[in-house]
């Protein structure tokens, strides 16, 4: 499993050092954006992307780039940047962003016929390889009839935030408020138990990249500057990540130790598997216990059964 960001200008405060310490910490590959509208209306290049792009050469990182296109905005002039950008910037990979859907002068959505037909020309003009990017969120309201072309899609950049969920939320809490840099490969290896083959929800077909959080607080980023604490975490499967970027640094490794889990909150013990056998004890919260078996989403311990949802497996950065 490989660990990877998207930045834009809103990561300015991203230093090189900050940089380095990420790729030392499992960072393997960057996608940046290089084009937007910006709050006059205007078609423009992202300034930062230069300077990822740099970082990325550098630190012998590969990376991918992605448009924030607009459907009423003129379709000839962003294609046709976004065409010119692939041929500067020669990244692994392009993505137009599919997410917008509002007319900006009436703040009004567009049909669902409108942008389906926005977003599959924009992807079938765009030169270069590349995928597209986009979520559950806007195709099942906004624009469903475009899962008839996305199955096709060869490289779907999914976004699907697992923080909403509360075994994120358990796990998560367990690492402290905000996650040193040195726990990142604790939560790679955290996700790798949790994904499934296929996008969740409205495309029964297999993702690439999956966008897991928008605002994942990294500690050492948080103290540079807040808005660095809003930072896009990606993983890919090895396999989607040597098709696209080919071989890359193999991240610090994480060592499972095997049976050992402690507990991300207090939690009682019960004297079966499930919530109506009686309390025989409780869990502090941290304490490490060896679990014998998991039967129906409960752990059997010595001392009884407690509920999977509120231990994790003991790990070793």
């Amino acid at each position: 499993m490989k660990l990877g960001c998207d930045l834009s200008y809103w990561n300015m405060n991203l230093t090189d050092d900050l940089f380095h310490k990420l790729v030392d910490n499992g960072l393997a590959f960057v996608i940046f954006r290089s084009q937007f509208i910006n709050s006059k209306n205007e078609l423009v290049e992202d300034s930062q992307a230069p300077r990822f792009r740099d970082l990325c050469n550098k630190y012998s990182i590969p990376c991918g780039q992605y448009f924030y296109i607009y459907p009423g905005y003129s379709f000839d002039r962003q294609i046709n940047l976004s065409n010119q950008l692939v041929s500067k910037w020669g990244v692994n990979i392009s993505f137009p962003d599919m997410e917008e859907y509002k007319n900006f002068g009436t703040g009004k959505p567009y049909s669902p016929e409108v942008l389906n037909k926005f977003y599959k020309d924009y992807y079938r003009e765009l030169n270069g390889v590349k995928g597209i990017y986009t979520g559950d969120w806007f195709i099942n309201k906004y624009v469903p009839q475009a899962v008839n072309w996305l199955v096709d899609v060869d490289n779907l950049w999914w976004a699907w935030y697992y923080k909403y969920y509360y075994k994120w939320i358990y796990f998560i809490a367990s690492l402290g408020t905000t996650i040193p840099m040195d726990r990142l490969p604790t939560v790679v290896s955290w996700l790798e138990q949790q994904i499934k083959p296929t996008v969740p929800g409205t495309c029964s077909t297999h993702w690439n990249i999956w966008q897991f959080i928008s605002d994942l607080r990294i500690k050492e980023l948080v103290e540079v500057n807040p808005y660095l604490g809003h930072f896009d975490i990606n993983i890919m499967r090895d396999e989607d990540y040597g098709k696209m970027f080919g071989d890359a640094p193999t991240p610090p490794p994480v060592v499972e130790i095997p049976n050992l889990y402690k507990a991300i909150t207090q939690v009682y013990i019960r004297a079966g598997v499930g919530w109506w056998y009686p309390k025989v004890g409780w869990l502090n919260y941290d304490e490490v216990v060896t679990v014998k078996q998991i039967v129906n989403g409960w752990a059997e311990i010595d001392r009884g059964w407690v509920s999977e949802k509120y231990i994790v497996p003991v790990v070793v950065a």
